[in-house]
This record gives structure tokens, C-alpha cells and sequence, in this order.
């Protein structure tokens, strides 16, 4: 049995192994002859089944049979002879046997990349501190009021700014209705960016008014179907229900008690203030750490083992698939080139940061877990039961120990990087790449459970 290590650049290894076919035939041969004499089949004398049907019905089993200590001989043979720092369980591959070229196979794996870390001393990077003014309290207090405004019947005719119930008809241009093509119990919002505004200013309960509704967006955006004009003209009968005026409620002390646990709108106001001021500190020390941690990757750049990231890939698919669980239009190839870039910045930072802790030594030991467990245990009730899980728990045990270290590694790098101080306004945040969710998250903390933006709360 001959071989030979291909070892290319990212770690990724394929040993090729070859046995000669003069070694290999005389032992199918006989396998078959073995199994010609024990298989009893419908039409054949036993012993005279043709050799062609048995391989057809028998070669996956025979060829298994007559391969697998060849198999186990490589396995055993490379990995005595030859020393690979094996990242994961190497796989055995391209298994194939011909007449001429004997029998062949690959056994492929990774091996841990060889980090030489390059340095770290002098990280270049912006530390953004996010701040908080008395604007951005009073848009998100002024968020509460839009959301919970209330709705009031109109007698009169409807003016910019009120809502309609209305029931929709499309018809044609000669105002026959189309089957179909009916939407009932609808609201329509008389804004300056709606386009059945103006037509619909002046209309009262009872009545019914034809509108029509050009556009000339662009045809992709319109509708995808062929044939279609790329300018969008739709004719409506529009029956009115209803005719609703919106009123925001005061913004006095009596709001802060309908919005939670709060005496005065100025404690509401602190609350807001405090959680946006809370959120972007979070915000700015995420972005700082993962400037340190990007500048530390470009300064000590490697190929990402292969396996790790199809590994990474597969839990990521795996994950997304439970959560879309259902929905046909789940591309898995799309999904794993859209995630591929993080997967093996990832994995590259998880790979570099246990490089660093053994150049330089950083660990979390055990008297400064069970510290930070009697912090958490000193917290408040919802702290001591934490607590109780962390002793009780290996896994919740090794879950605080990984984030401690990586704490210390952050801060390790920090103490050798140039850092450079920015101020930039918590209305910036988009800027940086952050999702709204950031500010969202911030209103509904500070009151209470969010709630729904759409339609307000109607009185009669």
C-alpha cells in the first residue's frame, strides 16, 4: 500500500492511498466466488447465479468487505507514521477500484493552523462613546404619545389627518366592479404621501366615492408579471363607514402612571434617559471590542480550516431551519454564502484568542470565578438563584468562565492598543451599523411592555 500527503495552505489535508489491482482482484474474485456458492435465488441453480447479477445486487457488500481492512490498515499506518495536529475526525473518501489502477482513496482532514502571532502591540482603534441628549429622551416620549393615541368619531366631513373605514371595490374604468377583488373593513389614513387623500377630502359616513390611483413607479416594483404596464393605474369604489379624528393624550404626570411604575413624567423621563444612556454604553463597548478584535485578525491574518467553517455553516442552517420550520422559500445555499464571511471571521478570532492566552499566559482561575459568582450572588434574588445554578451547574460554571476570559483578553488588548477617543450622538447609531432595534428596545424599557404602533385605541 503506497500513499502521499497533499498538504495545502488553510490546513486542509488529503492523504491518497493506492493498492495495486493484482492485489486487490484475486481477493474480489474469491469474495465472489464465496458468495455464489452461499446465495440462493429464484431462477438459478445455487452456485450459478451470474457473476454480472451478483455484482449488481451484492458489490456494495462485497467491495465493503473486501476493502475495509485495506481502510483500517491506512488509517492506522498515517497516522502512526506521519504527525498531524487533527482538528475534528478525518473522513474517508473517493473509494474506488479499477481493473488497472487498483484500488484508491483519499482520508481527508484539518489540521490546526499554525499561528504565529505577528503582534498586537499598537492596535489602532476608535473608541466611540454614544451620548445621550434631552432631544432624543423627548422622541422617544413623544413615541409613547403616538402610540397610545386614541380615536374619535367625526360628524362632519373628513379633513387631512383623519382615518376612514371604508370597504374597497376595485372596478374598471367604466366603474364596473371586479370579482375578486374586494377588501372590506379597511382604514385608510388621509396623509400627504397617501395618493387617495385628496380625492376622499370632504367625504362623510354613508358615502361612496370612486378613486383612482396612478403611479409611475417602476414596473419591478409594481408587479412582477409579464405583460404588465409599468405604470400602475387601479380604480376604486370607495364606501365609507366611518370617519375618525386622532387625538394624542397629554403629556403630564397622569401619562407616566398609564405607561408603568412611575409617579411623575419626570421620573418617566429619568427612566428613558437612563436606559438610552445604559444601551449606548453597551453599544459603544460592542463596537470597541469588535474594532480590537478586527484589527487584531488583519495584523495576524490566516486561512480558516475549512471543516470549522462548514461546521459553523451546518449549525447555522440547522438553527435557521427550527426557526423558519414550514416556509418553502428557505434557500440553504443562499443562507450559507450570506453567513460564510462571519462564520470565518469567527472562527479566526475563537482560533487567535486561544493562541494569545497561551503566548501570554491568560487564564481565569478558580478563586476569581467563585469571586464573580458572590458579586452575582450579592445582586438581589434573581442573582442569588443565578448563583445557585453557576455551583450547581458545570456547564452554567464553564459558560461564566469562557465569558470571563474573554473579558480579560479584551482588556489585554485593549492595554496594548492606540486608542482614539470619539464622541458621536446616540442618533448616530444607525450610522454605525446598528440595528433600530437598539432605540426600540431602549422605549420599551423604559415603558413597560412594547406596544402596538399601528392603528390607536378607538373611543366613540
Amino acid at each position: 500500500m503506497e500513499y502521499a500527503v497533499e498538504e495545502q495552505e488553510n490546513g486542509h489535508t488529503i492523504v491518497r492511498f493506492s493498492v495495486p489491482s493484482e492485489e486487490i482482484k484475486p481477493k474480489l474474485d474469491e469474495k465472489y466466488k464465496a458468495y455464489q456458492q452461499k446465495v440462493n435465488l429464484e431462477g438459478f441453480r445455487k452456485g450459478k447465479v451470474p457473476k454480472q447479477l451478483l455484482k449488481k445486487m451484492y458489490s456494495k457488500a462485497i467491495n465493503g468487505e473486501v476493502f475495509e481492512p485495506y481502510l483500517n490498515e491506512a488509517w492506522k499506518k498515517v497516522f502512526k507514521e506521519d504527525e498531524f495536529d487533527v482538528l475534528g475526525t478525518p473522513q474517508v473518501e473517493n473509494i474506488n477500484f479499477d481493473a488497472k489502477e487498483g484500488l484508491t482513496f483519499n482520508i481527508v482532514f484539518d489540521t490546526n493552523p499554525e499561528i504565529e502571532l505577528k503582534g498586537y502591540d499598537g492596535l489602532a482603534v476608535e473608541r466611540v462613546t454614544f451620548e445621550v441628549n434631552d432631544e432624543q429622551v423627548e422622541q422617544i416620549l413623544k413615541s409613547f404619545q403616538e402610540r397610545n393615541a386614541m380615536l374619535y368619531s367625526v360628524d362632519g366631513e373628513a379633513q387631512k389627518g383623519h382615518i376612514l373605514d371604508v370597504d374597497l371595490q376595485e372596478v374598471d374604468r367604466t366603474g364596473v366592479p371586479i370579482i375578486g377583488e374586494k377588501q372590506k373593513n379597511s382604514q385608510l389614513w388621509l396623509t400627504d404621501d397617501n395618493p387617495a387623500t385628496e380625492q376622499l377630502l370632504g367625504v362623510k359616513a354613508g358615502e361612496e366615492r370612486k378613486v383612482r390611483i396612478v403611479s409611475n413607479k417602476p414596473k419591478s416594483e409594481i408587479i412582477e408579471e409579464q405583460n404588465q404596464e409599468s405604470v400602475l393605474d387601479v380604480n376604486y369604489l370607495v364606501k365609507v363607514s366611518s370617519v375618525k379624528e386622532r387625538k394624542l393624550p397629554e403629556l403630564n404626570d397622569e401619562f407616566a402612571k398609564d405607561m408603568g411604575a412611575y409617579e411623575t413624567l419626570h421620573d418617566l423621563q429619568n427612566d428613558i434617559e437612563n436606559n438610552l444612556k445604559s444601551r449606548a454604553e453597551t453599544k459603544g463597548k460592542t463596537l470597541f471590542r469588535r474594532a480590537l478584535a478586527d484589527e487584531f485578525i488583519k495584523l495576524n491574518d490566516f486561512q480558516a480550516p475549512p471543516s470549522m467553517v462548514e461546521h459553523y455553516l451546518d449549525e447555522m442552517v440547522k438553527d435557521l431551519k427550527e426557526q423558519n420550520k414550514g416556509k418553502s422559500d428557505f434557500d440553504e445555499q443562499e443562507i450559507r454564502g450570506y453567513y460564510k464571511a462571519s462564520a470565518v471571521r469567527n472562527i479566526k478570532w475563537y482560533l487567535l484568542q486561544k493562541k494569545l492566552t497561551e503566548v501570554e499566559g491568560i487564564h481565569v482561575t478558580d478563586e476569581e470565578i467563585e469571586e464573580k459568582i458572590q458579586e452575582i450572588e450579592a445582586s438581589g434574588d434573581s442573582g442569588a438563584e443565578q448563583a445557585k445554578k453557576i455551583r450547581e451547574n458545570s456547564e452554567e460554571r464553564k459558560s461564566l468562565a469562557d465569558m470571563m476570559l474573554e473579558d480579560k483578553i479584551y482588556d489585554f488588548l485593549a492595554s496594548k492598543a492606540q486608542i482614539q477617543d470619539v464622541k458621536k450622538n446616540w442618533n448616530q447609531v444607525e450610522s454605525e451599523g446598528l440595528e433600530k432595534e437598539d432605540v426600540a428596545a431602549a422605549q420599551v424599557d423604559a415603558g413597560g411592555e412594547e406596544q402596538d404602533s399601528g392603528v390607536p385605541t378607538e373611543v366613540e
